[in-house]
């Protein structure tokens, strides 16, 4: 769709987004959403779920954080 609208597309990984924003914690998505919240405590913070544990549904508010770590990692330059 975005390349019949001629629109560009930049694709990262799930281990660019970890090493660019949290190197030295384990590259879970908690771990980035934990990066997150507390960087943006006031819009973000209250809105972290609780780890989630064997067996758990994925919690909906993840897709936010990653919404939210694609941004950052393209506005910042980083390849």
């Amino acid at each position: 769709m975005a390349e019949s609208e001629h629109i560009k597309v930049k694709r990262f990984s799930r281990k660019q987004l970890n090493l660019a924003f949290v190197p030295d914690r384990p590259a879970t998505k908690h771990a980035l959403a934990e990066h997150f919240a507390s960087h943006f405590r006031k819009e973000l913070g209250f809105r972290l779920p609780p780890k989630r544990k064997c067996g758990m549904n994925e919690d909906c508010r993840m897709d936010m954080f990653d919404a939210v770590a694609l941004a950052a990692h393209f506005l910042e330059g980083r390849e």
